[in-house]
Order: structure tokens, then sequence, then C-alpha cells
């Protein structure tokens, strides 16, 4: 999937956007909108954004999953190194490397729903100016239908393009 981002001014502009939109053939759940003052946008009954769009807690979940599976393996490899027996004490591995991984995994997501979509960040000056940001997820077979039908809206400006895709490992998260 990719997700291509559009900025508009007003909210008018935002509706007839997504009104297009859906007209075309997109479907509401791949529209998602972000506004400095979401309710707004919700009193209009515009798709907004949901929060693992606008919050960091998935990337950032994932990679305290990454990280949890490292210190389990260190920690694993501790413990075998100290002498516990893995053909008889197999449970104490998998339950440490368990322990780990969830704790890790909650912690990440913990502290990243607490941080911005690390993808929002390119847009926060447009968004603290008042602006509302358009993410469209579209299949790629389906980008140039949706590129052709916004390059014709007047109000729409292209803003970007990428993947719907996260990356757990992306700098905002190190």
């Amino acid at each position: 999937m990719q997700r291509l981002y559009y900025l508009t001014s007003t909210l008018q502009a935002a509706e007839q956007i997504t009104s297009d939109l859906l007209n075309h053939g997109v479907f509401k759940h791949q529209l998602h909108l972000v506004a400095k003052n979401d309710g707004a946008l919700e009193q209009h009954h515009l798709p907004t954004a949901s929060p693992l769009d606008t919050t960091d807690i998935l990337p950032a979940g994932e990679g305290g999953l990454l990280i949890g599976l490292f210190v389990g393996a260190c920690a694993c490899a501790g413990l075998y190194a100290y002498g516990l027996d893995a053909k008889t004490n197999w449970i104490a591995y998998v339950g440490l490397l368990v322990l780990c991984t969830g704790l890790f995994t909650w912690l990440g997501g913990f502290i990243g729903i607490g941080l911005q979509h690390y993808k929002l960040g390119f847009f926060k000056k447009e968004l603290d100016a008042g602006n509302i940001l358009v993410m469209v997820d579209t299949p790629s077979e389906k980008r140039l239908s949706v590129e052709n039908l916004m390059a014709h809206h007047p109000d729409a400006v292209a803003a970007g393009s990428g993947s719907t895709w996260n990356n757990p490992l992306h700098p905002a998260h190190l």
C-alpha cells in the first residue's frame, strides 16, 4: 500500500477532497485526516486519523519488541554461561525470553503513545499553521489514478508519498 499526503488549508476544501476521493472509489478506511483541531473534523463527519496513525505507538512498540528479543537473548546467554542446564530448565529460558520481549514491547508502546508519529513530523509546521493533512492509502496500481484526480483539485497541495509500513528502526526511535 502506498500512502499519499496532501495539504489543504480549509475545512470546506477537506470536505470536498474527501467527497471526491470517496466518489472516485477510495474507501473511507483508506482516508485519514489530521488537523491541529481534530474535533472540527469529527463535527463534519470526516474520517480522522486513528491514534495508530498519529502516535508512535506501533513503531515504538515494534522497536521495543526487537530490543526485548535482543535483551532476552542476552539474558538467556547469561543464564547459560552461569551454568543453568538448558535441557532440564528450558522453561526458564522461554519464560525469560517472553518476559523481556513482552516488557520491552509494552514499554516501547507506552513511550510511543506520547509521541507524534514520526511520519507526521514532516508536516508539523503546516499542521501548527492550521492546515489539514489528508492521507490517502491506495494500492500501487491505483496510485496514478488518485494522483491524477488530486492534481485537478484546486485546494489540494501534494505534500509527499510513502509506504504505509512503519519502520521500527527509524532514527526517531533509536
